[in-house]
């Protein structure tokens, strides 16, 4: 037969183990973690970080991996990506190319063996131009990657060792002769246009506006003014340690790579006056850095591989390492893989990121419809459609923050940064150059009117090749931002919405007539090189290898542009609706946004078969996209800009638990509990009672737990988007065990005793949601240890025991009440506590307590005390207080020669339970006397007035005794009723 306890337990964890409870202040039961130390850490089901230095609990960080690697012939220097491409400058060996298309089995798909030695490369379309030592500038044709050739080359007064491209110039790091400019508007016909000798070794080059940031070997980082390609200037520099090897710039900070010093980090926001940001040091040499949004790549000559987190620029933090399988030189990021030029060993590719389901991590409204947005180092450039630039803040991407505009443009569609001026084009007038130097107040310096509808544009170099409706195809110069002007256009058949530039091609997307692929070689006379035909409308497209990825209003186009003369559809995917009509890629993956729908993300790591990733749907009408390291930024029309999470290098989001050991408790069966925490971001809590799983929330409310007695909990941490790792760094977890428990049993202060002050804890089922009624509580004292008590069938604790009170269920956290007890009982008296319901059911009574009841309280001091002599006595009488004497033994009557004294064992003549007594031929002198009263617990109260008499003077007084002799007497008070007295024998 099953007990009503048992019934109890199994009714109760069908129907309420997951119905939350009222939250309700502290309890006695609890159990405090603060992870900084692993007594309680079940380590065989803990595959969280449980770190007990940081004292916390979180998500594992994510590790860098290897992902593939191709040894080359001679020693990897440099690398550069393009599409399916890396192009490794591979010393002796010249140019490498390695098809990365499929990680894991990357191989040399071409190479071309160059005479000098190739330290550097950079690409510009269809043609790669390495830094190849002693033998300058080498111009390699890679048109098809498999079969590159040098056509031309141009030799440098020096060594080349760096190289970086903008337009139609290539600027070249020429060791001891500092920075050669070389116009490559014809790349079958390089010229030397410019010079700015550097004072040490020009080793290292990155390019930013209008401004070239050189690693000079002795001179540190030297910033030159390339407004003017032919006459390169000083702007300023930063000169303290030497040993500059490479340069990256992102936003306001320079990277430079300063070999055995580590990496410094620069403010350049006054590009005049560099100055030293931060400091990072590695553990060998660094020799190449790579940025990509908020993390830095260094390539350590012995470490390998470094990640850097400089979300904040001022304070950067290492995040991991990976031992590369020879000297780290060069490195590249492109989407989740670093691409690292590994000397002897070739090229290494390195995981550095893990995708992550797109989730919204902050967002900034704007007042006016926005239609698209441009990522900059810290700031996002919002088009906005009557205030047309909109800078905002996004160096905490969970909070982005609205900093300036430019105002100008009436109908604001798309923008292009490009160094230190923002190109924006405006449906009704045509392009605007937008000065962004100081990004909170932005300022139109130029305009140029297009015939058509200006609705896109891309920029390369000097020219802006705006998508201009009905009009096609225009071509803007934009040498001199404040005097754009057009030199050239090319009319589609369609209406042109989408540009993109790939070396010397424009590819179209032109509305109802698909991809139109122009030829640009000539900028002022664009001709059509070939087409193909999308099933929808091409509304926009991305550019990346060999493969044009068109935004086509139902679908996602994939076209092979291998031969742009012969477009031709390699792949496509359907969305979910009609709307899809901006696109960008970052690495492996293309974000395609559907002012329907949202933002799609797809994996096109294999161009021929994207596959979804992801999806987000939390906007009202997307419109635009935009890609920077870990975050993809959406404009919103309504909303303004959202922000959401890409990818995680922080923390690996797979599922990783926490999980306790069995936890102290008191053996009783555990039904309610509740966890408190400090921690960021998510977990799932949930306590574990012999096995079984209740969830609880994390926030201090009650919850319903399996019946049992083994207690412990468990949690997750979970990825929810944004920087940093989800942590815990500190728990309480508090339990109610199904009977009462008391917690304290103290004497009732200030009475005459024979009460005690009960507080006991509620039973766990006393809540305010329930399956059975808690009616009442009922308080047991213990009469006699030997036997035992029946309530009904149920058993008390041993011993034979009497209900003495009973107290109403109310749902308190702890009941205070007044029970009898014994006075002064040696033991103590002894309690327990039960809880009733309706019906009726067996819940264990409370373990056994004990307190003992005393008796605080003092008789008062008697009243109107007089002494008269008679003959050789003292009569003494007074009357009672009254006050606390109903428990009263005796009066204590004290007598001493001395006014003003304070009763004592030295001065009592003796106790009497009357109100009267005699002093006995005390002896000539003057007698003073007072009296207390002494209560059946031995409390003394306080003394009466004081009075006195004159023994043989013929006034009441008394003589002091001749001869002492001390009597023993028994005290009322103390002894059954006999009175004791100690007096002074007279002689």
């Amino acid at each position: 037969m099953t007990s009503p306890l048992r019934l109890f337990r199994i009714v109760l964890c069908l129907a309420l183990l997951a119905v939350p409870l009222s939250s309700v202040q502290g309890t006695v039961h609890e159990y405090i973690e603060d992870f900084t130390t692993k007594e309680y850490c079940d380590r065989d089901y803990t595959t969280a970080d449980w770190d007990t230095v940081a004292g916390e609990v979180r998500l594992f960080p994510f590790e860098m991996s290897w992902d593939g690697s191709c040894d080359t012939p001679s020693s990897a220097y440099a690398v550069a990506l393009a599409g399916d491409y890396a192009y490794v400058a591979d010393d002796y060996s010249g140019l490498q190319v390695i098809d990365v298309g499929v990680l894991g089995v990357i191989h040399i798909a071409g190479s071309c063996n160059t005479p000098g030695r190739a330290f550097d490369v950079a690409l510009a379309g269809d043609y790669a131009y390495v830094a190849d030592g002693s033998a300058g500038l080498q111009v390699i044709d890679i048109s098809d990657p498999t079969n590159p050739a040098v056509v031309t080359a141009l030799d440098t007064p020096d060594e080349a060792r760096g190289i970086a491209v903008s337009g139609n110039h290539a600027y070249v790091t020429d060791k001891t002769s500092g920075l050669l400019v070389i116009d490559i508007s014809d790349p079958l016909s390089p010229s030397h246009v410019g010079t700015y000798d550097t004072a040490g070794w020009a080793y290292g080059i990155a390019l930013a506006g209008d401004h070239a940031y050189v690693a000079d070997h002795n001179a540190d980082l030297v910033v030159i003014d390339i407004s003017d390609p032919t006459n390169p200037t000083l702007a300023g520099d930063y000169g303290a340690i030497g040993a500059a090897q490479e340069v990256d710039v992102s936003g306001d900070y320079a990277y430079v790579a300063y070999s055995s010093r580590g990496l410094r980090i620069l403010d350049i926001s006054d590009p005049t006056n560099p100055t030293l940001a931060a400091t990072y040091d590695t553990p060998g040499s660094v020799y190449g850095v790579a940025v990509d949004g908020d993390f830095a790549y260094v390539a350590d000559h012995s470490e390998g591989l470094c990640a850097i987190d400089i979300s904040d620029p001022t304070n950067p933090t290492g995040l991991g390492s990976f031992v590369t399988l020879a000297q780290a030189f060069g490195v590249a990021v492109a989407g989740d893989h670093a691409y690292v030029a590994a000397y002897t060993s070739g090229l290494q590719v390195v995981s550095i990121c893990v995708t992550v389901d797109p989730l919204p991590v902050g967002d900034c409204g704007v007042h006016d419809t926005v239609y698209h947005v441009a990522i900059d180092g810290d700031y996002a450039y919002l088009a906005s459609r009557y205030d047309g630039l909109c800078t905002i803040d996004v160096t905490d991407p969970a909070n982005p923050v609205s900093v300036g505009s430019s105002g100008g443009p009436t109908d604001a569609h798309r923008i292009v940064v490009h160094g230190d001026h923002a190109f924006l084009v405006d449906l009704d007038v045509g392009l605007h150059a937008i000065d962004i130097s100081d990004p909170t107040s932005p300022v139109v310096v130029g305009v140029c009117a297009t015939p058509g509808t200006a609705n896109n544009l891309a920029v390369d170099g000097d020219l802006a090749f705006v998508a201009d409706g009905a009009a096609g195809l225009q071509v803007v110069d934009i040498s001199d931002p404040s005097n754009p002007a057009v030199i050239g256009s090319y009319n589609t058949p369609g209406d042109a919405t989408g540009v993109a530039i790939a070396g010397d091609h424009a590819y179209i997307a032109d509305s109802e007539s698909g991809l139109q692929v122009i030829d640009i070689s000539n900028p002022a006379a664009p001709v059509l090189a070939g087409n193909w035909d999308t099933p929808g409308w091409a509304i926009d497209l991305v550019v990346e290898g060999d493969y044009a990825f068109v935004a086509d209003w139902y679908s996602l186009q994939v076209i092979d542009i291998s031969d742009p003369t012969a477009p031709h559809h390699a792949a496509h995917w359907l969305t979910n609706d009609e709307g899809a009509i901006d696109i960008t890629v970052a690495g492996d993956r293309a974000f395609l946004v559907s002012y329907s729908f949202g933002l799609y993300v797809l994996n096109i790591g294999t161009p021929t078969s994207p596959v979804i990733a992801g999806f987000c749907t939390d906007f009202e009408s997307a419109y635009g996209v935009a890609a920077s390291g870990d975050y993809v930024y959406v404009a919103d029309s309504e909303l303004g800009l959202r922000v959401i999470s890409g990818s995680q290098r922080c923390v690996d989001p797979e599922p990783e638990y926490a999980r306790s050991s069995i936890l102290p408790t008191n053996g009783s069966t555990i039904v309610a509990a509740k966890l408190s925490t400090v921690q960021t971001e998510s977990f799932t809590w949930n306590v574990v009672i012999d096995g079984g799983y209740s969830g609880v929330p994390g926030d201090g409310t009650w919850g319903w737990v399996w019946p049992g007695t083994d207690l412990a909990w468990v949690c997750q941490p979970a990825y929810v988007g944004g920087h940093g790792n989800p942590t815990c760094t500190w728990l309480k977890l508090e339990w109610l065990y199904i009977n009462p428990e008391i917690e304290s049993v103290v004497d009732v202060p200030d009475d005459q005793g024979g009460w005690v002050e009960m507080r006991f804890q509620r039973s766990g089922i006393d809540l305010p949601v329930h399956l059975y009624q808690i009616s009442h509580y009922t308080v047991w004292e213990r009469q006699s240890s030997d036997g035992s008590s029946d309530r009904g069938g149920r058993d008390l604790p041993p011993g034979v025991w009497a209900a003495v009170d009973t107290v109403e269920a109310t749902h308190q956290e702890t009941y205070v009440l007044q029970v009898p007890a014994e006075i002064d009982t040696v033991p103590s008296s002894v309690y327990c506590v039960t809880v009733h319901s309706d019906p009726p059911l067996d819940f264990e009574p409370s373990p056994p307590d004990s307190g003992a009841s005393t008796d605080d309280l003092a008789p008062g001091a008697p009243h109107m005390l007089a002494a008269e002599v008679v003959g050789d006595d003292v009569e003494l009488s007074w009357l009672p207080s009254g006050v606390n004497d109903e428990d009263l033994a005796a009066y204590n009557v004290y007598a001493s020669d001395v006014s003003g004294f304070v009763p004592g064992a030295e001065t009592l003549l003796g106790a009497t339970t009357d109100t009267s007594f005699s002093d006995v031929a005390p002896g000539d002198g003057t007698w003073y006397y007072l009296v207390t009263g002494e209560d059946v617990h031995g409390n003394e109260g306080e003394p009466s007035n004081e009075a006195f008499a004159e023994v043989g003077t013929g006034v009441d007084g008394l003589d002091l005794p001749k001869r002492l002799a001390l009597h023993r007497i028994r005290c009322a008070a103390k002894h059954g009723g006999q009175v004791g007295r100690l007096f002074g024998e007279r002689a």
